[in-house]
């Protein structure tokens, strides 16, 4: 039962941290023209654009890629080493 509510105060966590980040691109993007300069402009825009992806898959888009490529690393240290 701990490992449970353990995991589910995990993921509220992570799904407010994500809303946040998602909050947090929308106004970038939406209030980054005024706020900054037009040299900071698409700046901001990206920014913004990358925190609501991160806040949607949870941080890294890029998360599965980095698995994979970790676990072939870690294989082949095994296959190296033997």
């Amino acid at each position: 039962m701990k490992i449970k509510n353990n995991n589910n105060k995990e993921l509220q966590r992570i799904d407010m941290l994500s809303n946040q980040l998602i909050g947090l691109g929308v106004i970038l993007n939406l209030f980054g023209g005024v706020l900054f300069s037009e040299l900071f402009f698409a700046g901001s825009i990206l920014i913004g654009i990358y925190l609501i992806f991160t806040g949607v898959f949870n941080y890294c888009p890029l998360k599965h890629y980095f698995i994979r490529r970790a676990e072939k690393s870690l294989i082949l240290d095994v296959i190296k080493t033997h």
